[in-house]
């Protein structure tokens, strides 16, 4: 499959709607759709790049050169974001003293910022 049809195919599996998919790369519903339809086929990388964040991808999958978009290389690409963020690397230090259920609040009220910052939009 070539790069439209693989973004639309993970943006079904992961049940995300054009406009949910929009909003997290920072473009409109219909770039999306033109996107998928092949309307627009020179797509920015930064582009590229968000939407395979968005749909826990690679873009090397998204761009169909490769055929796996295993949890190995979505791991990969999170392990080179904490290597180059200093305050993720902050974080995670943090977080790997936490408890069970310390976490699992942690998670929580990180879903909660997301939402308020999601309705700030």
């Amino acid at each position: 499959m070539g790069l439209k049809e693989n973004i639309k195919a993970k943006r079904i599996e992961k049940q995300m709607t054009l406009e949910e998919l929009a909003c997290k790369v920072g473009v409109s519903r219909q770039t999306i759709q033109r996107y998928e339809s092949g309307t627009i086929s020179n797509i920015p990388s930064d582009k590229i790049e968000l939407m395979a964040k968005a749909l826990e991808t690679t873009p090397a999958y998204l761009m169909g050169w490769s055929d796996r978009s295993s949890s190995e290389e979505v791991i990969a690409n999170i392990m080179y974001d904490v290597m180059i963020n200093e305050d993720m690397q902050i974080l995670l230090e943090k977080t790997k003293k936490m408890n069970k259920n310390t976490f699992k609040r942690l998670s929580r009220y990180a879903d909660f910022l997301l939402e308020e910052e999601k309705e700030e939009k």
